[in-house]
């Protein structure tokens, strides 16, 4: 389910990276199943297990599996099951696959930082292949607006 929240923090932003964001997130929301949440939160759209799937949390608060943000420079997309998953191999597996989209890997402890979206950008994941197809190259711009900069911080 679409967040109006979401919809507003995307609004706000620049016509060109809120085209990358809005491709990134048809496809999260296309790849969740439909009782997981969309919203927003530490300055980011989020996606999380929501309370009545999952009442027990170390903080109380639903647990957040992915995020995107528009950051300065780039786009980041947080996975935080590639954070959890260090020690079984998940983090080494994503990184194989991206980096065989032929695609430089700039990547956190659970980000990916990327200033396009192609449709080789999606093909790393199992689950993303075939809806990543379907997008189209979208640049973000070089720099920002420099309005909604202090925004995406």
């Amino acid at each position: 389910m679409r967040s109006p929240a979401v919809d507003e923090y995307l609004a706000a932003l620049e016509p060109a990276r809120r085209e990358v964001l809005a491709a990134v997130r048809d496809l999260v929301l296309e790849s969740l199943p439909p009782d997981f949440e969309e919203a927003f939160g530490h300055g980011m759209a989020t996606w999380s297990v929501p309370l009545g799937r999952l009442p027990t949390t170390c903080n109380g608060e639903p647990l957040m599996l992915a995020a995107l943000a528009a950051q300065k420079h780039h786009v980041s997309r947080y996975l935080m099951g590639l954070y959890v998953g260090v020690a079984d191999d998940r983090s080494a597996d994503f990184q194989r696959r991206w980096r065989a989209t032929g695609r430089r890997l700039d990547m956190g402890k659970s980000c990916v930082r990327f200033r396009t979206w192609t449709a080789s950008t999606c093909r790393c994941s199992p689950r993303c292949r075939g809806a990543g197809r379907r997008r189209v190259r979208r640049e973000l711009p070089a720099e920002p607006s420099a309005g909604l900069t202090a925004s995406w911080r």
